[in-house]
Formats: C-alpha cells, structure tokens, sequence
C-alpha cells in the first residue's frame, strides 16, 4: 500500500489504534526527555511518522475527535518539534507540563474506546459472577478488544474457588494475546487486596486501585505496546 493509502474494516477502531500509539510514542518520548532533556533522532522521526499518520486519519473521519484532539496533539507535537530543533530548552517544569497534557489527552481519548473499542470493562457483583465472567470473555469481540477491566470493587470477599477461576481467566486471556487489570479499591477492600498480594509469586495481576490507574498503568505497559504494534500491522 502506499503511504496513507489504508483499507478500514471499522475506520474508528482503527483510528482509535493510530490515536493510542501517537500517545504511547509521546509518552516514552516525554519520559525520556525528562530524563536527558534531548530527544533522539530516532524518536522524533518515529513520532513524525505516526503524528502525521494519525492527523490524517482525522481529517477522513471528520467528526468530533478531529475537533478534540487537533489542537492539543498539534501542541504537544510542536513543542517537542521545538526542543528537537533547539527552537526550545527542555527543563524539569517544561517535561513536567508535557507529562500533564499527555495524561489529559489520554483522559479524553479514554470514554471514546471504553467498551467500544480496545477496553472492554466487567463489573461484578456479588451474586454468581465468575459464571458471568467466563461468559463475558468467551463472547468478547478479541479482534476488537485486547485489553479487559474486572471491576471488583463491590464485592467484600474473594472466595478460594473464585481466586483460581481468575487466574484461569488469566491464562485463557493471556493465551489470546490480551492484557488483564484488576479494579479493587485499597482502602476499602483490604483483604481483597491482601489475597491478590500473597498470591503474587504464584500469580501476578495487575491489579489498581481506580478504572483511571488501570488504564494509564495498562496503556504505559510494554505488553500494551506490542500488543497495538500487532493490531496496527494486522489492519493496515
């Protein structure tokens, strides 16, 4: 194919998998500039490439999400533009900012995905929920979705049987090339959190306080990216 020139199954989907990974390549990119305060040549062209990519997958789709994130992504890719060609100095307050408005794009981007595309989210209850989980994956769209949220936060207890459910779960997830987070509130359900704790040498979730903390931890990940690597050359 020449260069822009794709074929969407679903446009949006695909914009949403452009969109993520223009944000992960600013993200590393600010990450280590607050580290070194230089951007690597290598970075600023791989960030070049997909900003571009992703703008003009906007302007095909022209809706609403062109109007959102025109402005902010044309910012925050000019600044670093800037810093690049030492149009601008990078300081600890300057990678401070960058860092921010990457955190409230990512917010942004986030309701636009969150059981449409990408996220999928389970919330549980107390009543027979595992059942409803393992239905829940079977049926979830895998070409569309590859990370899943299991809410927990309304439950007082995790049964012994509902622990080893989860972790096969887990595994079946896993095998299918998806990410897993776990939602259980830390204050409140401390024993909850305990059992995912000892369990850790056995079984490591990924488990986070709030449905934000999960998604920026998951979307940070290194098995995030290789994973929106994989879906962006499986459709493009």
């Amino acid at each position: 194919m020449k260069s822009f020139d794709y074929y969407f199954a679903d446009q949006e989907y695909v914009l949403h998998l452009m969109n993520l990974k223009t944000l992960l390549l600013l993200f590393r990119t600010i990450s280590s500039l607050s580290k070194s305060f230089k951007i690597e040549e290598s970075d600023f062209e791989q960030i070049t490439s997909w900003y571009t990519k992703t703008m003009h997958a906007f302007n095909k789709m022209n809706n609403k999400l062109t109007i959102r994130f025109q402005k902010d992504f044309d910012r925050l890719y000019h600044q670093i533009s800037e810093i690049y060609n030492g149009q601008r100095t990078a300081n600890e307050k300057l990678c401070a900012e960058m860092q921010n408005q990457i955190t409230s794009l990512v917010a942004s981007a986030y309701p636009d995905i969150r059981g449409k595309h990408i996220v999928s989210v389970f919330k549980s209850d107390e009543d027979c929920y595992i059942g409803r989980i393992h239905s829940f994956v079977n049926m979830l769209n895998k070409s569309t979705f590859f990370i899943l949220l299991i809410d927990l936060t309304t439950l007082t207890k995790l049964k012994e049987h509902e622990v080893k459910d989860l972790i096969e779960i887990k595994h079946k997830l896993e095998s299918q090339n998806m990410e897993l987070g776990i939602i259980v509130d830390g204050l409140r359900q401390r024993n909850i959190l305990n059992i995912f704790d000892a369990i850790r040498p056995i079984e490591d979730f990924s488990v986070y306080w709030s449905e934000n903390e999960a998604i920026f931890g998951i979307f940070k990940s290194e098995g995030c990216y290789e994973k929106l690597n994989q879906r962006l050359k499986d459709v493009q």
